[in-house]
């Protein structure tokens, strides 16, 4: 499964897709205008396949989990994300987000999502943060389950990640190589999500991770994991899948020709290489040398083959192109709503008339991990506030906080003060505690990882999990009264 750079199929797909028979396309954010041009992307790409005989659809993949990480963001609705449909500890609600995204996804032709994501939450300090559902084995479990589910019901395989779990480590594997040291016994737990969606799932994904007490080789390139625990102890019978093998944890060690052989010869059918063409065709190429030396069994490649024909032999050459995006987005605007966590509550809601200091964060191209793509834009609500007759005064930071002399005056004529914020800090608290000491009454938000607030010296404390385009305009609807945060936080804080 390879990934290519334009907007358009440009020369190095098309010999990709003709030339080396690829099984599959993989999108990111530098392959997407809008969701309708990526309709006609994703047609042109099943185009140029049919022209060159393939037999069945290309599978064509993107990683759209919602929250933090969407490929697409023009002409979607989008989830509020993991950590926020895990709070609502709603089966039911995480089934609607896996349809609506499914339907979404299916109607502009992408027919697999490299979601939902499994890993479990271990700790404050692992790099995928609100992309987990939660701590608790059963409740990523249920979540994923239903999601998936709720995927599937429209055609696009869901696929489950990222096994056997980055939630405990702190090293993101795009840079280096992270280390699992819990004890096989211990590492039950982050096996019970994937027991547990096991049936919905169509595809699963390998971590880039060594597992100590199992084996010193990553887990993507491990016979020990992907044979002895996804296909025997687990019993997956569907695809398995590999994370890009162009990140640094293997690309550094073990490079893309040598990555993709093991990868193969322990049990991976599906290889994602995302980026250079030149490493996509010396993977390729390996493989047939690996074949011919008999490093590889033509049996073993040949089961996996039919996995993937049995997979793609599903999909549809054409995209539907039928949703309600208007319809999408309120309703993942109202789930927003209820999945924020109302941790205290005093001063709320905001009401017509009030003089309200929004201090309001911008995000300046910083991304939380390097799945993510950078962005720059102001995670504002004043204007939903305006239009519910709150007339709110804005002031906007860009990494630091504003000086607290700066917000003398704006604080002492102001009875709120509504400060959202990314990450708890010293220097968040130190703000809060300034305006505190003002007599007026601070609603904090924490916009992203929910760990830290606890305890800080605010009148209300709620936590979104996110700070997409939903969990903003659910924030607002919870701070105007008009949703009730009904969620209860799914880690220890």
């Amino acid at each position: 499964m390879v990934g290519f750079h334009g907007t358009e199929p440009d020369d190095h797909l098309r010999k990709m897709i003709e030339e080396f028979r690829v099984g599959g396309v993989i999108l990111f954010r530098r392959n997407v205008v809008n969701a309708g041009q990526v309709a006609d992307l994703t047609e042109e790409i099943q185009d140029i396949a049919r022209k060159a005989g393939y037999e069945t659809p290309l599978i064509i993949s993107i990683d759209q989990e919602g929250g933090m990480v969407n490929r697409i963001k023009d002409g979607m609705a989008l989830s509020p994300g993991n950590m926020a449909i895990g709070a609502t500890g709603d089966g039911e609600t995480a089934r609607e987000i896996g349809e609506i995204t499914g339907r979404e996804l299916a109607g502009i032709g992408i027919n697999m999502n490299l979601a939902p994501v499994l890993d479990l939450a271990r700790s404050p300090s692992n790099h995928l943060g609100p992309r987990c559902f939660g701590e608790d084995p059963e409740l990523v479990g249920l979540m994923g389950r239903e999601y998936s589910r709720g995927q599937s019901a429209f055609g696009v395989s869901p696929v489950g990640k990222h096994f056997l779990g980055y939630g405990g480590s702190e090293i993101d594997p795009h840079i280096d190589l992270p280390r699992n040291d819990l004890e096989r016994e211990q590492l039950e737990d982050s096996l019970k999500p994937f027991e547990i969606a096991r049936d919905s799932l169509e595809g699963l994904m390998t971590a880039h991770i060594v597992l100590n007490s199992i084996d010193e080789t990553p887990a993507t390139l491990s016979e020990k994991v992907i044979q002895g625990l996804i296909r025997e102890k687990l019993g997956f019978t569907g695809t398995v899948i590999t994370d890009c093998l162009e990140m640094g944890a293997i690309q550094d060690r073990f490079g893309t020709e040598e990555g993709a052989v093991r990868a193969v010869r322990s049990g991976a059918d599906l290889l994602i290489v995302s980026h250079h063409q030149r490493e996509q065709i010396s993977a390729i190429r390996s493989l047939r040398k690996a074949l011919t030396d008999e490093r590889l069994k033509g049996e073993s490649v040949e089961k996996s083959w039919e996995r993937i024909n049995r997979l793609s032999s599903t999909k549809s050459w054409k995209s539907g192109r039928n949703y309600s995006l208007e319809e999408d987005r309120r309703r993942t605007e109202e789930i927003a709503g209820h999945a924020i966590t109302a941790l205290s509550s005093e001063g709320m809601p905001l009401r017509e008339g009030e003089n309200v200091l929004l201090i309001t964060p911008k995000l300046s191209g910083r991304p939380f991990s390097p799945v993510q793509d950078k962005e720059i834009r102001l995670l504002s609500i004043k204007s939903d506030l305006k239009e519910a007759g709150v007339e709110a005064t804005e002031l906007v930071y860009d990494g630091d906080l504003p000086d607290f002399g700066q917000l003398e005056s704006s604080v002492s004529n102001s009875e709120k003060v509504v400060l959202l914020a990314l990450e708890a800090s010293n220097d968040v608290r130190n703000l809060a505690k300034f305006v505190k000491g003002k007599d007026t009454k601070v609603i904090l938000v924490g916009l992203h990882n929910p760990w830290g607030f606890n305890g800080m010296p605010v009148d209300s404390l709620l936590l979104t999990y996110g700070y997409s385009r939903s969990s903003l305009r659910g924030l607002a609807n919870v701070l105007l009264g008009r949703v009730s945060p009904d969620s209860t936080p799914p880690v220890t804080l």
